[in-house]
């Protein structure tokens, strides 16, 4: 009997190297945006993360991380990078041995092994610190400050008139909505390598210093799900506010021994307060537009961000090298009802492989987007993450019929 690895194995061949008399060349991008992501009301389990595989910036349907605690126990509002983790002190000097125990493993009576201890105590506690420990940190939260006309504050239930998209060839998300009548329109972008983020906006409502940009930084929990909406804690950290300039904003955040920054540049004139320890508000002063860039670093630097049209030229051209390589398959022709169900899920889930898991580390269950398990990956989950980026050099295309 013909093993049935060996098949699959003579199928592959098959198909990298069929004739072109096989197959038709693929319009890659008409099958890609057949599923770009429509979002038409405020839905919690409809968030949309942009990003570059070692960084992640999730949005609610303003563009931005404007509702985090609203979204919290949906699919939360995360900004995340592979080089983000936080450590909280050892105080009671743990040591990692205090976490093995033997076990008679084949014939190896004394194998030890990282497990769950119950007694004595102080086991029992260095088990949970390993574990908690070192966990992946949210790095902030940008979203908007909309002031309704009564100069309250503008809630879920008063975004109206919803038109979202997230174009999955490009990356970019176009979020239009309205406030008591008063339309907005947000693009969102994330460079292709960097840890930054572009947005442009319009609305008459800047016009009026009715919107605002608002930077919030949260405390970790050290629990095993992380939303980044610990704004509690205050004294346990500190976010310290400088000018570079006229036209940008250095947040310098310490969190025990963990350090890291976040820098915002915009084009025109604005003015920047303190409303909070870790709460910030950037009022724009113009005329019905405006464009923000914010980067997310472990070291300080000087001015890193680049301007909106750039960071939208390298989001365009990253994407369309990853769509331009590796595999594709088109199932339009195909009589299956099930068939473009199928395309719709392999186009998207190949956009959150990207998005997520494309960096030098393994990644969580949970991507970048929050924590799960402490933020720390699962190792039998990353043969999945990785396929695509392993096979990417590899062109096999062709069009179900």
């Amino acid at each position: 009997m013909i093993n049935k690895y060996i098949i699959t194995g003579f199928f592959v061949i098959w198909l990298s190297w069929a004739d072109n008399t096989f197959a038709q060349k693929i319009d890659r991008k008409l099958v890609v945006n057949r599923h770009n992501v429509q979002v038409k009301s405020v839905d919690t389990l409809s968030s949309l993360t942009i990003g570059n595989g070692k960084f992640a910036f999730t949005v609610d349907v303003t563009g931005l991380q404007s509702f985090p605690e609203y979204y919290a126990k949906g699919v939360p509002l995360g900004t995340q990078s592979e080089w983000g983790w936080h450590l909280f002190p050892n105080s009671d000097e743990l040591k990692f041995s205090e976490t093995l125990k033997p076990y008679n493993f084949n014939g190896h009576p004394n194998s030890l092994y990282s497990v769950q201890i119950n007694e004595p105590a102080r086991n029992r506690k260095a088990v949970n610190y390993f574990r908690e420990n070192p966990a992946r940190l949210q790095l902030g939260n940008v979203g908007f400050e909309i002031l309704k006309k009564d100069g309250s504050v503008a809630k879920p239930q008063d975004i109206q008139a919803i038109n979202q998209e997230l174009n999955v060839w490009t990356g970019q998300i176009t979020s239009n909505f309205s406030v008591e009548g008063s339309a907005v329109k947000v693009i969102t972008y994330a460079d292709a390598e960097k840890d930054i983020i572009a947005v442009k906006i319009e609305s008459e409502l800047l016009k009026s210093k009715r919107l605002k940009i608002r930077f919030r930084f949260p405390y970790p929990t050290n629990q095993f799900t992380d939303v980044g909406t610990n704004y509690t804690n205050n004294s346990s950290h500190q976010t310290v506010l400088s000018q570079p300039d006229e036209l940008s904003a250095l947040f310098s955040r310490k969190l025990d021994n963990d350090q890291y920054y976040v820098t915002a540049k915009w084009k025109d004139d604005a003015t920047i307060s303190k409303t909070g320890d870790h709460d910030f508000n950037l009022l724009p002063n113009a005329n019905g537009s405006f464009e923000i860039s914010m980067s997310f670093s472990p070291e300080k630097t000087i001015n890193p961000n680049s301007t909106f049209n750039e960071i939208e030229k390298s989001s365009v051209s990253g994407w369309e090298k990853f769509w331009l390589s590796g595999a594709a398959i088109d199932l339009k022709g195909s009589t299956d009802n099930r068939a473009d169900e199928l395309e719709r899920r392999i186009i998207l889930s190949q956009y959150l492989t990207r998005v997520q898991c494309a960096g030098n580390f393994p990644p969580q269950e949970t991507g970048l987007t929050y924590n799960s398990w402490f933020g720390k990956p699962h190792m039998e989950m990353y043969w999945w993450h990785a396929a695509h980026m392993l096979s990417g050099g590899e062109q096999i295309c062709w069009k179900r019929e």
